[in-house]
C-alpha cells in the first residue's frame, strides 16, 4: 500500500499537478506621483513620511510585526509535510496613502481589493524626517483548491491504463495460440476497452488537478526619496 501510494506521488509530482505554479513577478513600477494631497507640515525626529501607491488598483496595505514559525505540519493531502510561517499584521490604509512610519525597514503586504489572492510582499526602508514614494506591483498567492476525488480519478485512471496495457499484449497472445479456448479476441476488445477508460479517467484528474494547483507571483517595488 506504501509502494502505491509512493509511486502515486511521484507520478503526480513528476507532471507538476500538485507543485506550486511559479510565476514571473510584473514589471518594476514606473516612478510617478500618484493623485493624494500630502500634509506640509515634517514629521517627527526619528519618524518618515511614506507615500504608497499599488499599480492599477486600490489595495490594503499593512505591516508584518511579527512572524510565528510553526512546526512542520501536514496542511493538505497533496502537499509535502513543511513548515509555516504565519504573519502577524496591522492594517496601516488602503492605497493611495500616505503615512509616517519610524524609521528603519519595514516588511509590507499589499492586497487588492477586489481579489484577495493578488496578494504579495514589499520591503521599505524608512529614513527619519523624508519623505518617501513607494509604488507596488501586485504579485499573486493562490492556494491549491484541488480535492481527493481528483486525486482518485487520476490515481484510477492510472491503474486502469495500466491495467489495460498488460491486457492487451495477453490477449495478443492467446490470439496466436491454438491451445487456448473461448474467446481470446474479446481479451484484447476488453484491455483496449480498459485502457481507454484508464487514459480518459486519468487525462480529466490530472488536468483538474494543474488547473488547481497553487499559484505564486512575487509583486515588485520601486521606492525613491522626494
Amino acid at each position: 500500500m506504501q509502494l502505491r501510494m509512493w509511486m502515486i506521488q511521484a507520478l503526480l509530482a513528476s507532471c507538476g499537478c500538485t507543485s506550486t505554479l511559479q510565476l514571473a513577478a510584473p514589471a518594476v513600477p514606473d516612478k510617478i506621483m500618484p493623485q493624494i494631497q500630502v500634509p506640509q507640515d515634517s514629521p517627527f525626529p526619528q519618524w518618515g513620511r511614506v507615500i504608497i501607491d499599488v499599480v492599477g488598483e486600490r489595495a490594503k496595505v499593512s505591516r508584518v510585526d511579527s512572524t510565528t514559525i510553526e512546526e512542520p505540519m501536514h496542511k493538505r493531502h497533496l502537499d509535502a509535510w513543511r513548515s509555516s510561517a504565519f504573519h502577524h499584521t496591522r492594517l496601516l490604509c488602503v492605497s493611495p496613502c500616505v503615512l509616517d512610519l519610524h524609521e528603519g525597514a519595514h516588511t509590507l503586504i499589499f492586497t487588492s481589493l477586489v481579489d484577495d489572492t493578488r496578494t504579495s510582499v514589499g520591503e521599505v526602508v524608512v529614513v527619519s524626517e523624508r519623505t518617501t514614494l513607494v509604488r507596488h506591483a501586485l504579485g499573486r498567492e493562490k492556494p491549491s483548491s484541488s480535492s481527493p476525488w481528483e486525486l482518485m480519478l487520476a490515481a484510477g485512471g492510472t491503474m486502469f491504463t495500466a491495467m489495460g496495457a498488460v491486457m492487451i499484449p495477453v490477449g495478443i497472445a492467446d490470439l496466436n495460440d491454438p491451445t487456448v479456448k473461448g474467446n481470446p479476441a474479446a481479451g484484447v476488445a476488453m484491455g483496449v476497452a480498459v485502457a481507454a477508460v484508464g487514459i480518459v479517467t486519468a487525462a480529466i484528474g490530472f488536468t483538474l488537478l494543474r488547473s488547481n494547483r497553487a499559484i505564486f507571483q512575487p509583486g515588485t517595488t520601486t521606492q525613491w526619496d522626494l
